[in-house]
């Protein structure tokens, strides 16, 4: 075998986990259009229409906090799914309502594919039932402790309106019954910069990962993306 050839085959032994990370993956199932940003650390999108296929996210930027905004408006409150990978090591997520919770007549839930995977204690499925104002095991408040964490390869489905599209008039104004009828019949509301909705904070889970290289289902401390500079980081979870 020639050299070369020799040693990239050697490399490619020694680092298989490189290609075997999870993907993050939004589903639609509320029947009427949801707008989306993806927005990591100081960076930002504009809120732009979810396609009808959804859309996904491999996890590709060890220790950065990735927040995917989510509104049935273009410009009004959003719900974030957040998660933040460490490469070798695990993936941390939650959903925030802290800016909102806009699709509370449909409900949300979080399913993470290795659900109790073994060291992962916290490993497991965050649901937001259909009709709740609250949910409380989404954040609603910055000090909230509901970080979960998985296994790096763990891929993340987080869906909206998982038992189908609500009865027209939600559970409150801003819920997805009501949004998204109002953004249906108003052109006006064409999207905007994510600014506008919520900015990202910095020092988010990121710039304060500790996690132990000896125990992979150790929890990165202080979990917070996406939220406006002026609030708090999450409490660390301990699982």
């Amino acid at each position: 075998m020639h050299p070369t050839v020799a040693i990239t085959a050697a490399l490619l032994t020694l680092f298989p986990t490189s290609l075997a990370v999870g993907t993050a993956h939004v589903v639609n199932n509320c029947g009427a259009q949801v707008y989306f940003a993806s927005v990591g650390q100081s960076a930002h999108s504009d809120m732009a229409a979810l396609p009808a296929s959804g859309y996904s996210e491999g996890f590709d930027k060890s220790g950065v906090g990735i927040s995917i905004k989510l509104s049935p408006s273009a410009s009004g409150p959003v719900t974030q799914f957040e998660f933040t990978w460490v490469e070798g090591q695990n993936v941390a997520y939650d959903i925030s309502n802290i800016d909102g919770n806009p699709f509370s007549a449909g409900g949300m839930s979080l399913v993470p594919s290795m659900e109790g995977a073994e060291g992962f204690p916290s490993c497991v499925t965050v649901n937001c039932p259909a009709g709740q104002d609250r949910c409380d095991a989404a954040y609603n408040l910055p000090d909230d402790v509901r970080t979960k964490v998985c296994p790096e390869n763990s891929d993340l489905t987080f869906t909206l309106c998982p038992g189908g599209a609500p009865a027209a008039g939600g559970e409150d104004s801003g819920s997805v019954g009501v949004g998204l009828s109002a953004a249906a019949g108003n052109p006006a509301q064409l999207p905007q910069a994510a600014s506008e909705v919520s900015t990202p904070a910095q020092g988010s889970l990121a710039s304060s990962v500790k996690a132990s290289s000896t125990n992979k289902s150790t929890k990165p401390t202080g979990f917070r993306v996406g939220h406006p500079p002026q609030r708090r980081a999450h409490a660390p979870e301990m699982v």
